[in-house]
């Protein structure tokens, strides 16, 4: 028996939307819903964002970017002078890749190379860094206020992390879900981080 938690189709309550930014859940997925295939005994099932369809499962972060957004916003500043216990990107080591696979589970595989050579995939526990400046900084921020609700951390167990050897090589990402469907993504670096980004 395979149980789903699956993102909504409203994201975080329409709240990033809302914002004329991302409409993202808060596990930092976009807003979508699960399509359940079934034909005769064969169960199979994909996510389908709003707005890219099922076409994307995932989203590359060029942490150097992520590092220098975070270093250089004052809005992120103050978040986490209010909220220290939250993930501080402005201290990660160089070169970092994050793959955050929104619709991840433990069949599927997730590959990474650097100009033609794999690299060492590992998951980690960690929150989305976009989900963060599209939601809680304008939940808190842009309204001045900040509940301690905003505390909690939102670690995501379907982020995976590779370390490239410079700030400027192309990384190509392969994830191939629990039904054999290959989705793929070659990402020129630096990749840009903003609330804009794909």
């Amino acid at each position: 028996m395979v149980e789903h938690n699956i993102g909504a189709v409203c994201g975080s309550w329409w709240r990033t939307g809302s914002n004329l930014l991302q409409a993202l859940g808060p596990d930092g997925g976009p807003a979508g819903y699960a399509v359940f295939n079934v034909q005769g005994s064969n169960l199979s099932w994909y996510y389908n964002s709003i707005e890219d369809g099922a076409q994307k499962q995932f989203r590359v972060f060029d942490m150097n970017e992520v590092r220098r957004y975070y270093r250089d916003s004052k809005e992120v500043a103050t978040f986490l002078s209010h909220y220290p216990q939250r993930v501080d990107f402005r201290q990660l080591p160089d070169n970092l890749v994050y793959i955050h696979v929104w619709g991840w589970e433990p069949k599927w595989k997730v590959e990474v190379t650097e100009n033609g050579q794999p690299l060492t995939v590992t998951r980690e526990l960690t929150e989305d860094p976009l989900y963060t400046i599209t939601n809680d900084i304008p939940a808190t921020v842009w309204i001045n206020k900040f509940p301690a609700s905003m505390m909690e951390e939102y670690l995501k167990n379907h982020i995976f992390v590779v370390k490239a050897s410079k700030p400027d090589s192309k990384i190509s990402v392969t994830v191939t879900d629990a039904f054999g469907k290959v989705y793929r993504e070659t990402v020129a670096r630096p990749k840009a981080f903003s609330t804009a980004m794909k």
